[in-house]
Formats: structure tokens, C-alpha cells, sequence
């Protein structure tokens, strides 16, 4: 048998090319606990004033239970962000609670990070039917 090596996929679902911009705010263990519990409650879905512009953040890929950030800054793994992404052609800004699982200097990207999140919460729903216009 001989030795395997490279990176081993461990998504369980498809993931899809997605360039949108965003902004985001960190939030807390007990924030996040909170807003999944509670299916991102309707005040979520203004972007609160202290929410970071992240001026050049944005998706790198999206799927149903994560997605891949791209941006100026670093986040450490285990970051709970409550996240306002902005899909082109789309009304309203999609709410989405994620954790960040790892971080790392993007060398695609001028100073840029790439940040592999989690999803904690979003509406499925809404999610799966931009998905599906990709």
C-alpha cells in the first residue's frame, strides 16, 4: 500500500465559487449561543453601527455549512462573527452566525487572509435558493 498524501476533502456539501462583499462584527460565545437558539432573530438584520465596513472582505466560496472569507484582517480560530453578506441581485443582506476554523495568509491576495468558517445559523432557506442561482 503505498503512501497517500494532500489535502483530504471534508465537506459534505458542494461548495461554490462566490466573490460577495461583506461586513461583519464579532460577537461573543453567549451572543452567538443566543442568536443560533433563537434562529438569527429579526434584529439581526440590520447591520448594527459598530458591525466592521471590512473594506475588500469577501466570500471566497460559499456552501451549506460554511464558507471562505477573504480580508485585510487575521481571525483567529474559534472567532464567533455575526456576518452580513451581500449577494448581487439580492434585496437584503444575508444573516449568517459562523466560527472560524482556521486562518491563514492568502498568498493569491496582496496582505489579504483567508478565513475558513463555519455556519452556526442561517436562514437554510434563503441560502439554498442563492446557492441555486449560482
Amino acid at each position: 500500500m503505498g503512501l497517500q498524501t494532500g489535502w483530504i476533502e471534508k465537506r459534505e456539501s458542494e461548495r461554490k465559487e462566490a466573490a460577495w462583499e461583506l461586513t461583519y462584527q464579532v460577537i461573543g460565545d453567549e451572543e452567538a449561543a443566543q442568536l443560533c437558539k433563537e434562529h438569527l432573530r429579526q434584529e439581526a438584520e440590520a447591520a448594527p453601527g459598530d458591525a466592521i465596513a471590512a473594506t475588500g472582505a469577501r466570500t471566497h466560496d460559499v456552501s451549506a455549512q460554511g464558507l471562505a472569507v477573504v480580508g485585510p484582517r487575521s481571525l483567529a480560530p474559534g472567532t464567533k462573527l455575526l456576518l452580513y453578506i451581500h449577494p448581487p441581485r439580492q434585496d437584503h443582506s444575508l444573516v449568517v452566525v459562523a466560527e472560524v476554523v482556521h486562518c491563514v495568509l492568502d498568498a493569491s491576495a496582496s496582505a489579504h487572509y483567508r478565513s475558513g468558517m463555519r455556519i452556526l445559523a442561517v436562514d437554510q432557506a434563503a441560502l439554498d435558493q442563492i446557492l441555486r442561482g449560482l
